[in-house]
């Protein structure tokens, strides 16, 4: 869990550049993180390695992150939380896939458990996004 510069972890940093090599990213990643890595650790700009992925519009560290987090959670250890609220902005991973238009990326969210109606560490909901949590979880809804 050591840090660079800007407060990132090589969980951070792998999550990246995880489509540069996405089968050796995979195999990084699940060493990072069955070996102790902090799965919600924040870096300088208030962003978890999950935060990175989806900002990236890394679906395929998305859908690694998805599957690590059932192992954790049956080992009983530290899963990423879908609903940590980061970065300036203050959303959650699933509002940042939303702002980016990555709707595979927020249903794959949604599917895993994180939750659309979810206030902001700056305790508002911002009006703008009731539309879209709506259509975003009739669409999700209605492919399921």
């Amino acid at each position: 869990n050591k840090v660079d510069f800007k407060l990132q972890t090589p969980l951070h940093i792998i999550m990246d550049v995880f489509t540069r090599n996405t089968r050796l990213a995979e195999e990084i990643t699940r060493v990072l993180v069955f070996n102790g890595a902090k799965p919600n650790q924040m870096d300088s700009d208030q962003l978890t390695p999950l935060h990175h992925s989806v900002t990236k519009k890394h679906q395929e560290g998305v859908e690694l992150i998805c599957k690590l987090n059932k192992v954790l959670q049956s080992r009983n250890k530290e899963t990423f939380d879908f609903d940590l609220a980061g970065g300036d902005k203050g959303f959650t991973p699933i509002y940042y896939a939303l702002e980016r238009r990555a709707i595979p990326i927020a249903e794959l969210l949604f599917v895993n458990g994180a939750r659309v109606c979810l206030r902001f560490h700056n305790k508002y909901e911002p009006k703008e996004w009731k539309k879209t949590e709506t259509s975003v979880r009739r669409h999700i809804l209605w492919k399921m």
